[in-house]
Parts: C-alpha cells; structure tokens; sequence
C-alpha cells in the first residue's frame, strides 16, 4: 500500500493545526512559530517553560498520524536520534504524543542553515571547505555506524550548518527518520535488518546502486556512497549522475561512470578526485570500508585544525588507535609506511591516501580553506 502524502497547502493548515502560536504542549512546550514543513512534518520553535530553554518541536502531519508504519518510522528516528551522542549530531531531549495523536519529538534548536541552502546561494565551495562539512559529518555518521545504523538519506539538506555559542559553524547531521538497524547474529553470519520489506526510501539523486535495487540490502558501505554524491556537487555544483526522469537517474547510477572532478575543474586534486571516484564504486566492496578510512583519505587536503578528526573518528568507529608503542612496532615489521627524512609522507604513502589507505598522516602540505561569505542564517527546518 502506497501512502498519500498531503498537497502542499494541506500540510501547512495540518502544521498550523498541531504547532499553532501559543499553544502550549504538555504543560511545558510553549509553541512560538512554525520553522517548516516538510513531506512527513512540521517543525516549529517553542520555550520549554520550566527550563526558559529554546528547543525546536518535530510533529507528525495529522494525516500521517493514523499510518502505523509513519508513526513506526518517526518513533524509530527519535529513538536513533537519542542514541547518540555526537556533537556533530541534532540531539533530542524528549519524545511523546499530543492530545490529538500526533507523535512529536523535541530537539535541539539549531542556526544557520543546511548545505542545499549553501548551494543554491554559493554554487559550489572550495576542496578544503568540502572537506571540512563531509569529515565533520563522518564523525556523527560513525557513531551511528557503531551502534549498527546506517543512515539511507544523507544528502546537503541533512547536514546542517549550525552556528556554536562562540560563533563558529559546524555540521550537524539531521533525520535519522529512515535509519537501518543492523541487528547482530552469530558470528560468520551476516547481518539481519529491521526495515521496511518493500518499500524503497531516501532521496534517488545521493542513493546507492544496491540502495535502488534492494532497500533491505545496505551497510554502511551505502553511506559512505551518498558521502561521494555530496562532495562531488560540494565542489563541481553538480550532481555526478543525472536523469530527465527517475528511470533515467536510475539507470545512470546503476550503469554509468561520472565525469571525474579533476576533469571537469583542473584547479581540483587529481588524488582528491580519485577519492571521490572510489566512494562513487558500483561495487561497494571497491568503496572505502568505513567513515574512518574515508577521513584518513581525505585529512591530506584538510586545514591543520581538522586533523584532530583522523583519531576521533577511528575511536568512534574502530576503537583506540594504536599507541607511540604499536606504531613503532609496525614500522619495524614493514606494516606501516615510513616518513621520510623530512617528516612529510613519502610519494608511495601519498598514493595510498589516495587510494583510501587508512593510515594517519601527522605532516605534509596542506591546501587551507578558503576564506568564504556568511551563508545565511536559517533554523533547521525538517
């Protein structure tokens, strides 16, 4: 059964029904505005009235309310959301059920606006710039990754620019709403999935080849292909794969290769782009394993600020890094590559940055980011 998604002027009456200025939401939420609206809620500001904290509400439509698979999917995000614990993740403080039955989660109150908005007014941003929203972004989507979510609809509208007290942007990564459980079984065997048998979810444009042609069969592999998606338009202002019509996208994401960066810009990194490239694989075995080898990949091209993110999201992901102790032994046994004489990697080691070699790289020129316009400030709108 397909479910009807309420017209455009439906969904902004519904909105103003549940998130109505003044309206008070258990005896503690103060609604102040509507913030937006999008295909399965509403967003709006309110005061939580006890704490005089400013907190955004997240409501399912009223006519969404009575699909027990919508109201799954939005209890499911909560849950996820609440999980974790990242600062470069939306948090959620609270989660229940108006009067009327219309679910509602509270969440962190963000400002700024999110990388589609980016976009639209900039075109495309830097390599360094790129670099930073999509290291930033890996270190949330670890954490996920680590407690067995894959995400499934990563793309510029999900990873919002906030701005921290002290003024500074970072990325947050929003709506979790389709998140994939990995439920563990007995060792050798493969992972089973809660998630929905038939119903394919996500945006067409940032999804996986085995994302279109089975939901179901998706890791975060699937993931770490959307991450490609957006640093490609990040820094071309383009999709890699495009289509006059869904049919046509499909078949474009499943059969074709993308025009590489470095061709369609020479001023972009040859090496940067083949990075790119391998997240884009039809073959997700080819794709780099992890949100941790993909930054490792990456952290060459990053500012010096953002090396501190090689270690944190290994730690996130994988665990604790190898000691002073362990490194040196590795060095001994040949397993790990040397520094030349001058501190900087070694060409062979810079190739396997390339190549998406996980391996940290504590020196070596850098590009610096590019000093950039204030985007706008936007709240974060579902």
């Amino acid at each position: 059964m397909v479910q009807q998604m309420p017209a455009a002027q439906d969904k902004h009456e519904a909105a103003e029904a549940v998130l109505r200025p003044g309206r008070i939401i258990q005896d503690k939420y103060l609604v102040h505005r509507i913030i937006g609206v999008g295909g399965m809620c509403a967003v709006g500001s309110a005061t939580n009235v006890l704490l005089d904290q400013v907190v955004a509400l997240k409501v399912l439509l009223p006519s969404l309310a009575s699909n027990s698979e919508m109201v799954l999917r939005f209890m499911r995000e909560a849950r996820s959301a609440a999980r974790l614990k990242s600062e470069h993740v939306a948090r959620v403080f609270d989660v229940g059920m108006l009067e009327s039955g219309e679910p509602y989660m509270v969440m962190e109150f963000l400002e700024g606006c999110d990388l589609g908005v980016v976009l639209d007014g900039r075109g495309s941003v830097p390599v360094g710039e790129a670099i930073e929203y999509v290291v930033q972004a890996c270190e949330g989507i670890g954490e996920a990754h680590a407690m067995g979510l894959v995400h499934r609809d990563l793309k510029p509208e999900n990873l919002f620019l906030a701005r921290r007290a002290d003024g500074v942007s970072h990325v947050k990564v929003l709506d979790f709403g389709i998140a994939k459980a990995m439920v563990p079984t007995e060792s050798g065997q493969r992972p089973s999935y809660l998630t929905e048998k038939t119903t394919t979810f996500g945006t067409p444009t940032y999804m996986s080849p085995e994302q279109l042609r089975e939901a179901r069969d998706v890791d975060a592999r699937s993931d770490i292909f959307s991450l490609g998606v957006i640093l490609y338009e990040l820094v071309s202002g383009r999709v890699p794969f495009e289509g006059d019509t869904t049919a046509d996208l499909h078949a474009s994401i499943l059969m074709e290769e993308p025009t590489p960066l470095h061709e369609l810009d020479p001023s972009v990194p040859a090496a940067f782009s083949e990075i790119v490239l391998r997240c884009l694989s039809k073959d997700r075995h080819e794709r780099f394993a992890s949100v941790s080898e993909l930054t490792d990949a990456l952290l060459p091209f990053a500012s010096d600020a953002l090396q501190e993110y090689g270690d944190r999201v290994a730690r996130i992901v994988c665990g604790p890094r190898p000691s002073g102790t362990d490194i040196a032994a590795l060095i001994e046994s040949g397993a790990h590559p040397r520094m030349s004489d001058s501190g900087a990697p070694s060409s062979a080691r810079k190739r396997r940055y390339a190549r998406g070699s996980s391996d940290p790289d504590p020196a070596g020129n850098r590009p610096e980011r590019d000093p950039s316009s204030q985007d706008p400030v936007r709240p974060v709108v579902a």
